[in-house]
C-alpha cells in the first residue's frame, strides 16, 4: 500500500516538472518571438525614416574631369535628381548611364554624407582620328569609338585624317569596317614617335591604304607584315634625299620614287 502510494506521488512530481517545463519553454517562446517582433517593428520604423526624411535628400551634385559635355548634361543623364533619396542611388545604374555619352570614356560616383550630395567623376574620350567620309568629319578615339561630329567641336587637334569611302558612320558607336580596322592595326604598330607624324590615312579598302607622312606618300597596303613594311618605311625616310614616294605592299622588293623619276 505503501509503495503505490509512494508511486502515486513521484508520478505527480514528474508531472509537475513537466509542466514546469513545458510552461518556461512557452515563456521562452514567447519572449523570442517579442524580440523577433519588436526588431522587425524597429527596423520597419528606421527604413520608414530614412526614406522620408528630408535630412538623407541630395542636396547638391556636382561633376569633375569634363570639358566637352557640359555638367547639366552629364547630370541629366545620370538620372540623379536634387531632392532624390540617397538610399534609392544605384551606383552601377548610373555609371552605366553616364558613360553613354559620347565624351565620357569612364564615369565614377562619390557620395558626400556631409553636406548631403554627391560628385559624378568622368574621364573623357581623347581624339586620336578625324575620319571624313561623304563630305563629313568626325573624331574618334585610340578604340575607333566615333565621339563626336567635327562641326560640333570647337578645338581643332593636330591628329592624323583617315579618308574612308562611302561608309556610314553614326555618333556614340564603334567604327568595325574591315578599312578602319586594317587603317588602325597600321597606325597601332608604328612608335608613338613616328605616328605623331603621320597627317593622312586614306583607306578605300584593305590592300588600298596610304599613308603620308612628313609630305611622303606611303603605299602601305595590308597590316601584314607590318613591322618589315616600318622598318623599310623609317629607313627611306632617313635617308638624304628623300623620296616622294615610298611602295612597301610587297616589303619584300619595295618600290621608291623621288623628284623627276
Amino acid at each position: 500500500m505503501k509503495q503505490s502510494k509512494k508511486k502515486q506521488v513521484l508520478s505527480q512530481i514528474k508531472k509537475a516538472k513537466r509542466e514546469e517545463k513545458l510552461t518556461s519553454l512557452k515563456k521562452a517562446k514567447r519572449k523570442v518571438m517579442l524580440q523577433i517582433l519588436t526588431f522587425v517593428t524597429i527596423v520597419s520604423m528606421v527604413v520608414y525614416l530614412l526614406y522620408t526624411t528630408p535630412i538623407l535628400q541630395i542636396k547638391r551634385i556636382r561633376v569633375a574631369g569634363n570639358k566637352h559635355n557640359l555638367s547639366s548634361d552629364i547630370i541629366s543623364g545620370s538620372g540623379i535628381k536634387i531632392g532624390q533619396k540617397i538610399l534609392t542611388i544605384n551606383r552601377a545604374d548610373i555609371i552605366r548611364k553616364i558613360e553613354r555619352l559620347p565624351w565620357v570614356k569612364k564615369a565614377g560616383l562619390g557620395l558626400l554624407f556631409f553636406p548631403l550630395g554627391c560628385t559624378i567623376y568622368v574621364t573623357e574620350r581623347i581624339p586620336v582620328f578625324y575620319v571624313t567620309t561623304e563630305g563629313k568629319k568626325f573624331c574618334l578615339d585610340s578604340d575607333g569609338y566615333i565621339i563626336a561630329n567635327k562641326k560640333d567641336v570647337s578645338e581643332t587637334y593636330k591628329i592624323p585624317v583617315i579618308e574612308l569611302a562611302n561608309t556610314k558612320i553614326t555618333v556614340a558607336t564603334r567604327l568595325k569596317t574591315e578599312n578602319f580596322r586594317n587603317a588602325l592595326a597600321v597606325y597601332r604598330r608604328f612608335s608613338p614617335k613616328f605616328a605623331s607624324k603621320i597627317s593622312m590615312i586614306r583607306a578605300k579598302n584593305i590592300e588600298d591604304l596610304y599613308l603620308v607622312v612628313e609630305g611622303v606618300t606611303i603605299i602601305y597596303g595590308s597590316s601584314k607584315k607590318a613591322k618589315l613594311k616600318n622598318t623599310l618605311i623609317e629607313k627611306f625616310l632617313a635617308e638624304k634625299t628623300k623620296p616622294l614616294v615610298i611602295d612597301v605592299r610587297v616589303p619584300s622588293n619595295p618600290v621608291t620614287r623621288t623628284m623627276g623619276k
